[in-house]
């Protein structure tokens, strides 16, 4: 390999390792307490935030905020129910977040 190749795949593997590959999460749930979870995200533009029973937005959810421009809002939810958290932004585009727990029951 030339010494010009092989400085271009050093420098190409530098910029891979150092680009943002790496996952991120818009958002995270986390519990507070057994009757609350704190939900965190990266952006403030606002949105509805929904509690639901499954990932799809529909008509049995609940919304618990509209507008919601924070980056942390602590939402009422009993630790023995499991519920998923929607965000739908102000172009409909939604995000799902859960909370990540273990079930060592």
């Amino acid at each position: 390999m030339s010494q010009k190749a092989a400085s271009t795949f050093v420098l190409a593997v530098a910029l891979l390792a150092s680009s943002g590959a790496q996952a991120r999460e818009l958002a995270t749930l986390q519990r507070v307490d057994a009757a609350s979870v704190q939900l965190t995200r990266e952006d403030a533009s606002p949105v509805s935030v929904w509690l639901s029973e499954d990932t799809v937005l529909d008509k049995a959810d609940r919304q618990v905020a509209t507008k919601f421009a924070e980056q942390t809002m602590t939402i009422p939810l009993s630790a023995s129910e499991r519920r998923y958290v929607i965000l739908k932004g102000k172009s409909g585009k939604t995000t799902v977040v859960a909370e990540r727990r273990l079930p060592l029951e």
